[in-house]
């Protein structure tokens, strides 16, 4: 059946190796919060909803996961955390998404477009827009430790903003027919590669 939350600040959590079954999700009105770990089973036959106010799905994990479009609803803040590797697929619309450690792919056998209305934050990780996908974004920034944006061939990356990374080693890639644009682009101090 559904799980249904009410108006309060509330928060669910499907850790590695448990298993979490229901025909809905809503997490109801109030600043939530979703996390779902690599390893763990999620079957919803409609849909996870964040509810009103500002949401958050927090993807976690050392392992390897895949999140896809039409599942999840109503979340304005996207973060990926814990070193895992990630793919991102279908539509998704978020107003800022956070990646810290890992691996983020976007498309990866089939095509996604990620749209971030406000700032993608990336460190200690690597992305990758595959072949017919795109990340578009008001701003995308980089922290210190180091960040690897590879556009493979046929992918998109913009950004309405500058492209800014902080003091670690940072590197951009544009394959052939991939496209870049931002408003400036700045890879910071360090021994960067464009």
């Amino acid at each position: 059946g559904a799980i249904t939350f009410g108006a309060g600040v509330d928060a669910l959590t499907v850790s590695s190796g448990a298993t979490l079954s229901a025909s809905s999700i809503d997490l109801g009105a109030g600043n939530d919060n979703f996390t779902l770990a690599t390893g763990a089973t999620l079957t919803v036959t409609g849909t996870v909803s964040g509810g009103a106010d500002t949401d958050t799905l927090a993807l976690t994990g050392s392992g390897t996961g895949t999140l896809g479009a039409g599942s999840f609803t109503n979340f304005e803040l996207l973060t990926i955390s814990g070193g895992g590797d990630w793919t991102l697929t279908g539509t998704q619309s978020y107003t800022t998404i956070d990646v810290t450690g890992g691996t983020l792919a976007i498309g990866s056998g089939t095509t996604a477009t990620v749209t971030a209305s406000g700032a993608v934050t990336l460190d200690d990780t690597t992305v990758t827009v595959n072949d017919g996908s795109s990340l578009s974004a008001g701003s995308i920034t980089g922290g210190d430790t180091g960040v690897i944006l590879d556009i493979a061939t046929g992918g998109s990356v913009s950004s309405t903003g500058a492209i800014t990374f902080g003091a670690g080693v940072d590197a951009i890639t544009v394959a052939s027919s991939a496209t870049l644009s931002a408003s400036s682009i700045d890879l910071g101090a360090g021994n960067d590669n464009f």
